[in-house]
């Protein structure tokens, strides 16, 4: 279980070598307010900035990379107060959310990525096995499914999932 702690050093070592340089201009530390903390939910979005939103980037790939969800959907969502057309941010909440059962929520997340043209068949893929395993709505799920296929149409697990909906499906008489 080295992983873990090795992805922590490195992470520790970048944020060292790139972030902890003191600014030219040292009126920057007295205007920035006090109540900046990173552990802190409610944090105003200007006081965001770009080594501050790095940091965080930093910290969201830690915790996702390592399957901690919770965390890595908090940081996400901060992430995207400062940022929401960002596609990765959108994907990775998503996915997030997707991995503590909150599928609905999840969803709108995987429509924005694909939105921001951000990993557009991951996207579809995902909301049509929402669809298909946890919701039971074979059409919309087949629309996804159909949706991955006009950008891969050699997709041979996409295809599957088409087939068990079509043997799903009850027969109309």
């Amino acid at each position: 279980m080295i992983k873990f702690p090795l992805k922590l050093a490195v992470l520790w070592l970048i944020v060292l070598f790139f972030g902890c340089s003191k600014p030219h201009n040292t009126d920057l530390d007295t205007k920035r307010p006090e109540a900046f903390k990173a552990d802190s939910i409610d944090i105003n979005v200007k006081q965001f900035d770009d080594k501050d939103t790095a940091q965080l980037n930093l910290e969201a790939e830690l915790m996702y990379s390592s399957d901690q969800y919770t965390e890595a959907l908090e940081l996400y969502s901060r992430l995207l107060s400062v940022d929401s057309l960002k596609g990765k941010f959108n994907y990775r909440k998503g996915f997030c959310l997707l991995r503590l059962l909150r599928y609905k929520e999840a969803m709108h997340y995987y429509l924005r990525s694909i939105d921001l043209n951000y990993k557009k068949f991951e996207s579809y893929k995902t909301l049509g096995i929402i669809y298909y395993m946890s919701l039971n709505d074979y059409t919309q799920a087949k629309k996804y499914f159909e949706k991955c296929l006009e950008i891969n149409p050699n997709a041979a697990d996409v295809k599957k999932y088409l087939i068990e909906i079509e043997k799903s499906k009850p027969i109309n008489l």
